[in-house]
């Protein structure tokens, strides 16, 4: 694999959700070699979002805008771009739109960091050890409070799909456990 690719070699996948957001775009890291680096290439229609305005809980972000005009939502504000245009954005938001589920719930195990998580309008604090469950109609976004990256475990599940408990589930095997000395 050579380590060069030109933006024109590139095969762009399209993404559309609604009328309101559209983009063409190619992950660059593998056809590169990168294991470690997330690069993608974008394209975005005139008078098109790419996607909805949201931030990154971990990741940071590195925007260089190669031609064109368009319009960043940084927090409470709208700022300007245009080609040359280099922009960071700092990993320490939130998931800024409510969401719900169709079918599954969700599990959220916090590992490090602290964070707020709102649930049908309930705000609940997140700290490490925190454990929340949520079934799939719950409303619920959640943010990072602290300065360093929140990492957690998310476990999706169809709801009610377990459907005896473990112990109604389980049975004894007629092997010896062989412990090594």
């Amino acid at each position: 694999m050579k380590p060069i690719r030109n933006l024109d070699e590139l095969t762009l996948t399209p993404h559309v959700a609604g009328t309101r957001y559209a983009a063409q775009f190619a992950q660059l890291g593998p056809l590169i070699g990168a294991r470690k680096l997330g690069c993608r290439f974008n394209v975005i229609p005139p008078g098109k979002a790419a996607w909805p305005f949201h931030s990154h809980l971990v990741n940071e972000e590195l925007v260089v805008v190669l031609s064109g005009r368009g319009t960043l939502r940084f927090g409470s504000e709208r700022l300007p771009l245009r080609a040359g245009d280099v922009v960071g954005l700092p990993p320490g938001g939130a998931v800024p739109f409510l969401h719900r589920h169709r079918r599954h719930e969700e599990t959220y195990v916090i590992l490090s960091g602290r964070g707020e998580m709102q649930i049908d309008g309930e705000i609940i604090a997140l700290h490490p050890g925190s454990v929340v469950c949520i079934k799939p109609d719950g409303e619920r976004c959640w943010r990072n409070t602290s300065v360093e990256p929140m990492h957690y475990l998310v476990i999706q599940a169809e709801v009610d799909s377990l459907e005896k408990a473990t112990i109604e589930d389980g049975f004894m095997s007629s092997q010896t456990v062989r412990w090594p000395a």
